[in-house]
């Protein structure tokens, strides 16, 4: 969290001290850092995830998640409506039991939207082609 914020040198730095995204001044010692996080649900396997992406880590923006829920809160996923609820195109291939290639390649090429993502195609062979 700190390199990637803080060490222009990182890797990630484009994507997080580049952008602004920041540590807050209470988490610089480790300790506090620490003692949030097992007040907050720590447990192995979990991961430190910000809730709103535009804003740096600090103890209200903060969470611990799994792979899923965080690769879900990318700034980079495409959110869609289907049936009232936003989802992402992970979420909704997932919920209605699609490829999520499926979903994506109906998303870009064909410009579907809404439930029209998750309907079986007219002609499942014309799908397959695409």
């Amino acid at each position: 969290m700190r390199q990637r914020c803080q060490n222009p040198n990182n890797s990630d730095y484009y994507l997080y001290g580049e952008r602004g995204i920041e540590v807050c001044e209470e988490w610089t010692d480790y300790a506090t850092f620490k003692e949030w996080a097992i007040e907050n649900g720590y447990q192995e396997g979990l991961m430190l995830d910000r809730i709103e992406n535009e804003k740096g880590y600090q103890p209200d923006n903060c969470r611990w998640a799994t792979q899923e829920e965080q690769s879900n809160n990318r700034s980079t996923n495409v959110h869609v409506q289907i049936e009232g609820e936003e989802m992402t195109l992970a979420q909704a291939a997932n919920k209605y039991g699609l490829k999520y290639t499926t979903v994506v390649s109906r998303y870009h090429r064909q410009g579907l939207r809404g439930t029209e993502l998750i309907k079986p195609p007219a002609n499942a062979a014309a799908e397959a082609e695409a």
